[in-house]
């Protein structure tokens, strides 16, 4: 049986973008959004770490990809989308699970940032620690190399021990 373990890497992502209007928030976004709000809408991930405002995501194409999409492909998949700015394509994230460095969408691989939604307690307390010390980590790196990830192992979150 493999231990528990944290793994850490880089991903290098490459995205082609066509050319696009400037981002502004249309009007029918801006609706959602107020929609969103009266709703009293929480984040999709809601698991007791959010934090922040409540923010919209585009779940399914973002704005800056819309002029290269063939929407016909993507109504196979989701039929009620037709536009960028479709309701059916808002996700309501809390800006920890929107922006956030190792727990936001835009941060991190799909697999692992939808996982947060689903682990158990344990687990997620975990994750929870791994993510704080390595924000301590990135913080520290910033000042100068006197704390490594070599110097932290899973054993000592599991103990508590950061």
């Amino acid at each position: 049986m493999t231990e528990a373990h944290i793994q850490v890497r880089t991903l290098k992502e490459l995205s082609y973008y066509p050319a696009h209007p400037d981002r502004t928030e249309s009007t029918e976004f801006k609706e959602i959004k107020k929609e969103f709000k009266a709703e009293h809408a929480t984040c999709w991930i809601g698991n007791g770490y959010c934090h922040g405002p409540i923010e919209t995501h585009h779940g399914i194409i973002e704005y800056a990809e819309m002029n290269g999409i063939d929407w016909e492909k993507v109504k196979k998949d989701h039929p009620n989308v037709d536009h960028v700015d479709d309701k059916d394509q808002m996700v309501e994230l809390c800006e920890r699970h929107h922006r956030g460095k190792y727990t936001g969408i835009h941060n991190m691989s799909y697999p692992i940032w939808e996982m947060q939604k689903y682990m158990n307690d344990e687990t997620l307390v975990k994750f929870e620690a791994a993510v704080a010390n390595q924000l301590k980590l990135d913080e520290a790196a910033k000042k100068g190399p006197r704390i490594t990830a070599s110097t932290i192992s899973a054993k000592d979150i599991e103990e508590g021990e950061v």
